[in-house]
């Protein structure tokens, strides 16, 4: 059974027996295996994340048990997700930005496990990667939530022009309390992606963004309304991203890109969260200099899909129509 759980970001669940199967064995698999700090390349520089560590795929993907029954969620369960993002994208108009017989679909499977104190700054996924889906290993740990862009951005006047981050962070706390009235434990962390300075986040798991000006005597606050996502057991949660315009566009994507992300509220005294992502990902030809073709890594593990096969999984969606 699939259900849409969100229109804006478009996100959808899945339920289905087979994934206790598929949590049993890699929980399993996940209490023999060292996990090791995971980093990442952001918009400013190589980031390693607080409290996020990455287990070697090549350990879990070798099992014979596990690969057949990831194979039959690509052929069986990934169309239907296909299916649901379409109908989403062509009732706002569509079109291609490249042609899509040099678009080949690959899925990208990473085992990751958060601990005490992780966060996720509200966020959008590269633009190689069409869908993220997440199945936890642990039931009853909290889920990834999904935001959508408050219209509205605060921006507050500061005397200081000091580079120090702790004290205008510290400004922005203030008038979140005072002028805002945002009561409840403020949470403040590092924002991982480049966009902005740190996030200060409400006890409702509702963000916001800190922004510096270039002259220093403003400070920037733009709020995300959190809409969180229970999952039940035997299910996986997918989340559309916009691609930001790079392989097809449509008046509701740039909306979606505009406003919508997801993220991870840090909560305190959590135990370690083990959650496997599948990222579809679309890979250009090599003529197209856009993106590189998937290549396994100690950490990563990617499925290339042939070209036939990623073009009868879009046309399945509807993508193809009118080409």
């Amino acid at each position: 059974m699939l259900k849409i759980v969100s229109k804006s970001p478009p996100a959808f669940v899945h339920r289905h027996l087979s994934y206790a199967a598929l949590v049993d064995k890699l929980a399993a698999l996940v209490e023999e295996i060292e996990p090791r700090p995971f980093g990442f390349k952001s918009v400013k520089s190589a980031y390693n994340e607080h409290s996020r560590f990455i287990l070697p795929a090549a350990s879990v993907f070798a099992s014979d048990e596990i690969r057949p029954i990831l194979k039959n969620w690509t052929r069986e369960v990934l169309p239907e997700f296909m299916q649901y993002l379409g109908a989403e994208v062509l009732a706002e108009g569509f079109k291609w930005l490249v042609p899509p017989q040099n678009v080949r679909l690959a899925l990208r499977f990473r085992i990751l496990q958060d601990r005490d104190g992780y966060s996720l700054a509200p966020h959008k996924d590269s633009a190689d990667t069409l869908f993220a889906f997440l199945l936890q290993l642990d039931k009853k740990n909290p889920c990834t939530s999904l935001y959508l862009r408050d219209k509205r951005t605060f921006v507050m006047k500061t005397n200081s022009t000091s580079d120090d981050q702790e004290l205008y962070i510290a400004s922005a706390k203030k008038f979140l309390e005072s002028t805002l009235s945002i009561s409840g434990e403020l949470k403040i962390t590092d924002h991982q992606f480049g966009i902005a300075d740190a996030v200060i986040w409400e006890e409702s798991g509702n963000a916001w963004q800190i922004q510096r000006g270039e002259d220093k005597s403003q400070i920037k606050l733009t709020k995300y309304d959190a809409i969180n996502i229970e999952l039940s057991e035997n299910e996986i949660l997918g989340i559309h991203n916009p691609l930001k315009d790079l392989v097809f566009t449509s008046a509701q994507s740039r909306y979606w890109q505009s406003n919508c992300c997801h993220g991870f509220y840090p909560r305190a005294k959590m135990r370690p969260r083990n959650v496997m992502l599948f990222d579809l990902m679309m890979t250009l030809s090599k003529d197209d200099r856009a993106m590189v073709p998937a290549q396994d890594t100690d950490d990563t593990y990617y499925v290339m899909m042939e070209k036939e096969t990623s073009l009868k999984l879009l046309d399945s969606a509807g993508l193809m129509k009118g080409i």
